[in-house]
């Protein structure tokens, strides 16, 4: 979706549909669509097939117009059904291919199965993957159930909208966790490129619902809470500097890197902002791996946690809430684990300890601070540190997390909490 706001402040929102590649006769549009036909049946070649995605990203990260072309042409969708199989639960129909290709001409019929990518010694190389899916995401508006939108794959007729919200009109509030674009407000976790169109075209565009579905089911979650960060590794997902290209498609510029974990939980930031439903599956997926998982292999669903502690909007208590209920049932899972108990009790400290101080802090680092000090003795010593089996290193985390609650306000605030204690 489409929403254009002209000088009046009439704004008017149009759908703009899936993209037909192949009857185009631009050069870029022919290229993108050769590498889209190859995605099709790409799981076959999973030992070299990064090198694709890796093309792709450097397309998406030219800027939003870029990745919005991508968008039109069922990439998201495509993706998905890729990384996460069936489990992804990416209907075959609304998957956009070119019919008279040779590569849809080779697939297989419905009946037939997936290609089993990995082996075990080998895992298919997914970090591109989800470079390329960050950019895409966060290059748009992620709108939450909105069930009055047709899920039609064709262009409409513009509509128009003079009610718009006086709010947004407004100057700049330097305390919303919005993006103010002279008219529409977006999220700050934009990349950069959709923020400079929405300030200086006055368009936003909203990812279709199709797409936005299938990037938020727990499926989805799950597959990327899976990854396991390879150490020394590095993935690009800034959307201003293209991809330096090697040999083996596994380090790209070093300058302009992030880890794959801080890649995944800027999609999850992304996807969480003022949707509480996609918020409570992020805990409920990142729960499930933290409880069942060792202390190396639920790094990426512990730093999503955590992430989500740092999301500003109208959701900050319930969020906080269900973050705090996910993360102390991961530790109850791993008291009698030393080294899993020590990681969850050091993130959580390390988030109180970097907090602002006093009562002037963001509203998720205020109520986080209030939710520990009210369960310091119920949850924290009774059920933590005075179980018996608990081992020594264990319970000098919970005394170092405990200390990180107490002194932050003075005076009487401070004494009771101490009282308390």
């Amino acid at each position: 979706i489409c929403s254009i706001l002209s000088d009046s402040g009439q704004q008017t929102t149009q759908r703009l549909g899936r993209v037909r590649w192949w009857l185009s006769k631009s050069i870029v549009a022919r290229f993108v669509g050769v590498l889209m036909e190859l995605l099709q049946g790409c799981e076959c070649h999973w030992k070299r097939f990064d090198q694709l995605f890796q093309l792709l990203l450097g397309f998406a990260s030219c800027g939003q117009k870029e990745a919005v072309y991508l968008i039109r042409c069922g990439l998201v969708l495509r993706l998905v059904d890729i990384y996460a199989g069936e489990a992804g639960g990416v209907p075959r129909r609304y998957l956009v291919e070119h019919c008279s290709s040779e590569y849809a001409s080779k697939k297989k019929p419905k009946s037939a199965r997936r290609t089993k990518m990995g082996d075990k010694y080998n895992k298919p190389n997914f970090n591109f993957l989800v470079s390329l899916l960050d950019v895409l995401i966060r290059s748009v508006v992620v709108t939450p159930n909105d069930d009055e939108v047709s899920d039609s794959d064709s262009d409409s007729d513009a509509s128009t909208d003079d009610k718009l919200d006086n709010s947004k009109k407004s100057g700049f509030d330097p305390t919303s966790p919005y993006f103010p674009g002279d008219g529409f407000s977006a999220p700050m976790t934009l990349t950069r490129d959709a923020r400079e169109s929405i300030s200086q075209s006055l368009t936003k565009f909203e990812m279709p619902r199709r797409d936005a579905r299938s990037v938020s089911s727990k499926a989805f979650f799950l597959k990327l809470f899976d990854e396991i960060p390879p150490t020394q590794q590095r993935v690009t997902s800034n959307p201003q500097h293209l991809v330096s290209f090697n040999h083996h498609s596994q380090i790209t510029s070093p300058s302009h890197s992030e880890t794959l974990s801080s890649i995944v939980s800027q999609i999850i930031s992304h996807l969480c902002f003022e949707s509480l439903e996609t918020s409570k599956t992020v805990c409920s997926a990142a729960c499930t791996i933290v409880k069942e998982r060792k202390a190396e292999e639920f790094k990426v669903a512990l730093d999503s946690l955590v992430a989500l502690l740092e999301i500003n909007d109208t959701h900050v208590e319930i969020r906080t809430t269900d973050v705090l209920d996910a993360l102390a049932a991961g530790i109850a899972s791993n008291l009698k684990y030393e080294k899993e108990s020590v990681l969850l009790l050091s993130r959580i400290k390390m988030f109180l300890f970097n907090r602002s101080k006093g009562k002037y802090g963001l509203p998720a680092e205020v109520h986080v601070c209030r939710c520990m000090r009210r369960n310091i003795k119920k949850v924290i010593l009774d059920e933590w540190f005075c179980r018996p089996n608990t081992c020594a290193e264990i319970r000098q985390s919970i005394l170092e997390l405990v200390k990180s609650i107490i002194p932050i306000d003075s005076g009487k605030d401070q004494n009771s909490s101490n009282a308390s204690t």
